[in-house]
């Protein structure tokens, strides 16, 4: 639940928010569902903006704006972490 990983109303999503605000909402908030559900597979919706951020901070790659750019929409990310 919302309340198991720490989301926080004040944490949603804010429009117009930049790159950097985006990666410092969204990545503590998906490493804190991969610390709870450590050995479960987790699926998680959001948005190709927030999950461009995310992979690059969970593999610690540069941001792939190439990668981005061809997410179709609805997209799927996967991560093996």
């Amino acid at each position: 639940t919302e309340q198991d990983v720490g989301i926080l109303e004040e944490l949603r999503e804010v429009a117009g928010e930049s790159l950097a605000a985006c990666r410092d909402r969204v990545v503590p908030a998906i490493r804190r569902v991969l610390e709870v559900h450590a050995d479960e597979d987790v699926v998680l919706i959001g948005h190709a903006t927030a999950w461009a951020l995310v992979a690059a901070a969970v593999s610690g790659a540069a941001l792939d704006l190439d990668r981005w750019q061809r997410l179709s929409h609805p997209g799927l990310v996967v991560l093996e972490v």
